[in-house]
């Protein structure tokens, strides 16, 4: 029987990067959706000062404000790590003319809190992406190269080794493997060691069975190298 072996799917770092890049904009426009209607809110209300009652536990603090020597209360918007609301503490309060009892805190923190944490968050999303685009591409650039001019050498399967780099969050199996390999350039007679793209799948049987693995590297720099898994797969007869 013929068994043939098939090259393990690997992570496309660029795609990926996109990916996230798109998810990260996608936020910060909702952020900023979230923000103006924010703002809009705020339009035709009237402005007074209030006081906070209390600082227990809880999602909200009450505060106290008076129109027209009547007392009214709103709460504070949740709490965070960034921002604690203090007994005694004066803060901005915008309620409705027509109905003060319709009110609102309206500091920066309760009105415009979770857009801009919502805002960083995908800020954040979006500088990861960047700098995994910007690797990705460096990563196929070098491919490329090493495609065309890098030299080859065959390691064999007992001097590779796979490295496990992620886990399921669910089941905690392994999820992603870099199989990295380790030869001796001939020319400097130094040891290097090379490295897979990331895998989904573990590359064990298939090293195992084709008996090495093929690495391109960089004669004047062998530390530019990877190991490649694109040629044709090997048949073994039983």
């Amino acid at each position: 029987m013929d068994l043939v072996t098939t090259t393990p799917r690997t992570f496309h770092a660029v795609r990926g990067a996109l990916i996230a890049g798109a998810i990260g904009i996608a936020i910060v426009s909702a952020a900023v959706v979230w923000a103006v209607l924010s703002m809009r809110g705020l339009e035709g209300t009237a402005r007074t000062d209030g006081t906070v009652l209390f600082a227990g536990r809880g999602d909200g603090r009450v505060v106290e404000f008076v129109v027209d020597g009547k007392r009214y209360t709103t709460t504070t918007a949740t709490e965070s790590v960034l921002h604690t609301y203090s007994t005694g503490a004066r803060v901005p309060v915008a309620y409705d003319p027509a109905d003060p009892a319709d009110a609102q805190v309206a500091d920066l923190h309760s009105t415009y809190g979770g857009p801009l944490f919502a805002g960083g968050f995908g800020v954040l999303i979006i500088a990861a992406a960047v700098v995994g685009y910007v690797y990705g591409r460096r990563k196929m650039k070098l491919r490329e190269w090493l495609d065309r001019q890098g030299r080859e050498i065959w390691v064999p399967a007992e001097h590779t080794r796979v490295r496990v780099t992620h886990h399921d969050s669910d089941s905690n199996r392994p999820s992603v493997f870099v199989l990295q390999g380790c030869w001796v350039d001939p020319i400097t007679r130094r040891t290097f060691t090379a490295e897979s793209d990331m895998l989904r799948e573990d590359p064990s049987e298939l090293v195992s069975f084709r008996g090495r693995v093929r690495v391109l590297y960089d004669p004047a720099d062998p530390t530019r190298n990877r190991i490649d898994f694109d040629q044709k797969p090997q048949v073994r007869q039983f």
